[in-house]
């Protein structure tokens, strides 16, 4: 666990801000193009783009838990290098906490796009089940056998 008290711990601290924010923006980037591929309903594309999402999440997670020693740590003691370094990671840090509130609240939209999609092609399927049904419903009575019309002209 780093101590409170060096500068090397704050510098470890700094860059795992640092690689949070990128990895923030990463998924910021990806939740967009994900938007285009529900709205063209491309699933092939969308399923490649969950597959990087869920790695960028997987490495999100080895950021937090190499986090995790410096949240029981009073941030007035911690010794950092400039002050300016101290202002700059407090800015990412709170940039990351909007881009998580971001990421959280597309995620709710696109899992709602998502959500109706398959409602609508659910629907469609329905639709086309009882089609086919009625069809074979009424080819059970005889129904599918040519009528004929007598379009002869008697007078």
């Amino acid at each position: 666990m780093p101590s409170p008290m060096s500068t090397a711990s704050t510098k470890q601290l700094a860059e795992l801000v640092a690689r949070k924010h990128a990895c923030l923006r990463e998924l910021c980037a990806l939740g967009e193009q994900q938007d285009a591929w529900i709205a063209a309903g491309d699933f092939d594309r969308l399923f490649a783009l969950l597959s990087a999402k869920e790695q960028l999440l997987e490495r999100l997670q080895g950021i937090e838990r190499a986090l995790d020693p410096f949240r029981d740590e009073d941030p007035e003691q911690r010794v950092w290098e400039t002050p300016e370094a101290r202002r700059h990671t407090a800015a990412l840090a709170a940039e990351c906490n909007a881009m998580l509130k971001e990421i959280l609240e597309h995620e709710r939209a696109s899992e709602s796009r998502l959500a109706a999609y398959r409602d609508r092609a659910a629907a469609m399927l329905a639709a086309a089940q009882q089609s086919v049904q009625a069809r074979h419903a009424y080819a059970r009575q005889g129904g599918d056998a040519p009528s004929q019309l007598d379009l002869s002209s008697r007078p």
